[in-house]
């Protein structure tokens, strides 16, 4: 570096006795999100630059479709987006299933730069998939070269949690994680990489399993099995160990 030289214009700073480090990359930001009725505070102006004063230089902004259109959704985000002030990418929510979602996940790869898709197993009747159309999903994201990322809880579990916090009158922040006990979150993860066993040792009916946090007890069983089969297929589709991370 001794004998680099600069121009007039350029303002350099003298590091000695610091450490230099790179601008970070958050890949979880909800910028100008309208989610369930509500929208985020920040958009894409005030939320990266308060971004940029703590180091970070890089957004991985979630697209939530547009009327279940993927296409839409993007073009929706491509405006928003205008007002962006630093480098930015996106990943792309999927919440349905359908021929024209695969065609449209494609168009987002070839043409758009999306190359990594979210499923919610959870916020049923507004964007949680079963596990048919997560399967179908990781299926196409394989066929894509894309990254599948899984918002992991147990969604029917969850709302049954949601609606006993409204019957004890617990209504506030709070009943947030009250209402979705770790084994919520535990139970889809468990499920998806237990080891494989030979189908003819599978016994469905037998298949109960509980667990007991905080004297809570929750069991499971045909859905267990259920989610244990399509899971068997994923592997041997090598999507899941190869395309899936979990959140």
């Amino acid at each position: 570096m001794e004998n680099s030289s600069v121009g007039d214009d350029v303002r350099v700073i003298d590091a000695t006795g610091k450490f230099v480090m790179p601008g970070g990359i958050d890949p979880h930001p909800h910028l100008e999100f309208e989610f369930m009725n509500t929208v985020s505070v920040d958009d894409f102006f005030s939320g990266q630059a308060a971004a940029l004063a703590g180091g970070t230089t890089m957004h991985i902004v979630f697209i939530f479709p547009t009327n279940g259109s993927l296409k839409a959704g993007f073009e929706a985000y491509e405006k928003k987006a205008k007002k962006s002030y630093m480098d930015y990418g996106f990943h792309m929510a999927v919440t349905k299933w359908d021929e024209t979602v695969s065609r449209e996940m494609e168009l987002m790869v070839k043409e758009k730069c999306i190359n990594s898709f979210k499923f919610f197993l959870v916020y049923k009747g507004f964007a949680m998939v079963n596990d048919v159309r997560l399967l179908e999903g990781f299926k196409k994201c394989k066929s894509l070269g894309a990254l599948a990322m899984v918002h992991a809880e147990n969604g029917d579990a969850v709302i049954e949690g949601q609606r006993k916090m409204i019957e004890l009158g617990i209504t506030g922040p709070e009943g947030h994680a009250l209402s979705r006990p770790a084994v919520t979150k535990r139970e889809p993860k468990d499920l998806w990489q237990e080891p494989l066993v030979p189908a003819s040792s599978w016994t469905p009916c037998s298949d109960q399993r509980s667990w007991e946090p905080n004297g809570m007890k929750f069991e499971s069983s045909i859905k267990n099995f259920s989610r244990s089969i399509h899971f068997f297929l994923l592997s041997n589709l090598k999507v899941t160990q190869d395309l899936c991370i979990f959140q």
